[in-house]
């Protein structure tokens, strides 16, 4: 039964530590232009090529615009709609591992 008792416990404790938060950081540079069209805006992301990130807006899945390497980091550039009416755009970012 002690056994039976651990084995739940040890079980409940590596899923607990494997939902952490995601933490993020901002690095966005005051007047920073995009070279797209006018009615679109960038966000580049940057994580370890460990971490495979899958992007969702409104609940919808997002692939990246494009990705690079640059040196043990991936960037993954994700293109919105700016135009008026779209303020209101939400983005969801999974990891295996963390929570949304």
């Amino acid at each position: 039964m002690k056994i039976t008792v651990l084995c739940v416990m040890l079980f409940a404790s590596i899923h607990v530590f494997a939902q952490r938060e995601l933490g993020w950081e901002s690095r966005s540079k005051e007047n920073a232009i995009f070279g797209g069209q006018a009615n679109e805006a960038c966000v580049t992301f940057s994580s370890s090529q460990t971490m495979l990130p899958l992007f969702y807006s409104n609940n919808v899945r997002k692939p990246p615009a494009k990705t690079d390497t640059i040196g043990t980091n991936i960037n993954y550039h994700l293109v919105f709609d700016a135009s008026k009416g779209r303020e209101a755009n939400g983005l969801t970012i999974h990891v295996d591992g963390f929570s949304p």
